[in-house]
């Protein structure tokens, strides 16, 4: 990783460049699908997280179709995919915890359903171009904007809306 050099506008432009890297998580326009809005509203309320097959989720949110055919459906109505949806929200998540909590990387690794550190690690720098230790000083540091307070209490879906 390139260290900060001091240089205000170099600093200013690695900022822009940290904050064009949270991802972006599309809403539905109000006539959208029933169906791709119950999908949308437990991954908001759940980090992303799926929690189980695709299949077996369509059956607990009792929208009367086939895993593949929501997959379609939520493509269509959000325009990225199931998954690119849920690692979207997923690192959001992760950039709001660490500039709002003193948590540790693990534990928000391991909050947010990821198989351990190291692939959450992995997928945040792929994300951001920094380490997860690096995203807490910079914007800690002001380098990077402040985001919105993670507060547990609160569903996810509103500390995102807070965010875009």
């Amino acid at each position: 990783m390139q260290q900060m050099n001091g240089n205000p506008e170099s600093d200013m432009n690695r900022s822009r460049r940290l904050d064009d890297c949270i991802p972006r998580v599309p809403e539905l326009h109000p006539q959208a699908d029933w169906r791709v809005s119950r999908l949308k509203q437990h991954l908001d309320s759940h980090d992303g997280q799926l929690g189980a097959a695709l299949d077996q989720l369509c059956q607990e949110l009792d929208v009367g179709v086939t895993g593949a055919h929501l997959s379609r459906l939520f493509r269509q109505e959000i325009g990225v995919g199931v998954r690119e949806y849920c690692k979207r929200v997923r690192m959001r998540t992760a950039a709001q915890m660490l500039a709002s909590t003193t948590l540790p990387v693990k534990h928000i690794a391991a909050e947010l359903g990821y198989h351990g550190p190291a692939d959450f690690f992995r997928q945040f720098k792929q994300q951001f171009k920094v380490t997860p230790r690096e995203f807490r000083s910079l914007q800690r540091s002001g380098k990077i904007p402040i985001m919105a307070e993670h507060n547990p209490d609160s569903t996810r879906r509103s500390q995102i809306e807070k965010c875009s």
